[in-house]
């Protein structure tokens, strides 16, 4: 079965947090699920950010990235930049980006 979890419609890009088919992307690549399943975490490529999408509610909301494209480490997730992010996976429970 195939299912839209979050965005949604024809293609209409956008930088929106919200709840399912409220919510906007701008080309998102990569796509990996949490340990638990109970996270989806997007690399929202044109954003140059990664979103998370809450399974049980739907909520979409940014966990990393400023919006900025750029090269950045930080403690928390709105001080990192990143530059058309693309590659994305989880391990260990941490976020890794390519």
């Amino acid at each position: 079965t195939v299912e839209t979890v979050a965005g949604g419609g024809r293609y209409r890009p956008g930088y929106v947090n919200g709840v399912g088919s409220y919510a906007r992307f701008n080309n998102p690549h990569g796509v990996a699920a949490s340990d638990d399943g109970m996270r989806i975490f997007v690399a929202d490529t044109y954003n140059h950010v990664i979103r998370g999408i809450d399974v049980g509610t739907g909520i979409v909301r940014t966990v990393a990235g400023s919006g900025n494209g750029g090269y950045a480490n930080g403690k928390n997730g709105s001080s990192v930049e990143m530059y058309l992010p693309e590659g994305i996976g989880v391990c260990g429970g941490k976020v890794i980006v390519a």
